[in-house]
């Protein structure tokens, strides 16, 4: 969740896990002041600010604190795909390199259920980021919209382009049917806030898209 400080404008980037982040962290660096990025150090644990979700957001900051608050999401599917092609990396011996999508995601979305936060947020639903209004931006339409509007918004007429950063390799990856439903039950409300379909991709003008804090 870094900050932006550019034009006298300050700016609040949601971080959503698996969702371009680290592009979107590389470009603000680029064409702004950015902070907030520390580590905490609570329950003898290094806790980083990276990828808050709306309670603690909204427990450290106010809405009056921003001139614009912005996320990036994607299709849910994706997402996990991205998530278990990012576990399987480095290769060599580790369990996740030698079980299906399919075990994995079982395995990953009931220690969610438990523990919403576990991996730093990377498997909380998307809807649970959204906070102080935040314009919703798809990536499946590109960074391209990100960028105008960061353009339009502060006035930087020509800023660094974006570099694509921290991508997972691109393996196969076979998703079942049985895998989409239970990813549309389990990120049921990211389908609903965010116009996704769960056999395609996005069916609303995202990119325009308000979120609501309830």
């Amino acid at each position: 969740m870094p900050i932006a400080s550019v034009a006298d404008k300050s700016i609040l980037f949601i971080h959503v896990p698996k969702c371009a982040g680290m592009s979107m962290d590389q470009f603000l660096r680029a064409n702004a002041h950015v902070t907030a990025e520390a580590r905490l150090r609570a329950y003898s644990k290094n806790i980083r600010l990276r990828h808050l979700h709306r309670e603690p957001l909204e427990q450290l900051y106010h809405a009056s604190c921003f001139h614009w608050v912005f996320m990036i999401v994607r299709h849910p599917v994706g997402r996990m795909v991205s998530e278990y092609r990012y576990q399987r990396r480095k290769g060599g011996l580790h369990p996740q390199n030698f079980i299906s999508f399919s075990l994995w995601l079982r395995y990953w979305l009931y220690r969610a259920r438990r523990n919403a936060s576990v991996r730093e947020n990377h498997f909380r639903p998307q809807s649970d980021f959204a906070s102080f209004g935040a314009e919703v931006f798809a990536l499946e339409n590109g960074l391209g919209p990100v960028v105008d509007r960061f353009s339009q918004v502060t006035g930087v007429t020509s800023p660094v382009p974006i570099e694509m950063r921290n991508a997972s390799p691109k393996q196969p990856v076979a998703v079942s049917k049985a895998d989409r439903r239970l990813i549309g039950d389990f990120f049921h409300a990211d389908f609903a806030a965010f116009g996704y379909d769960i056999d395609g991709g996005v069916t609303a003008d995202t990119r325009t898209a308000k979120s609501e804090t309830p």
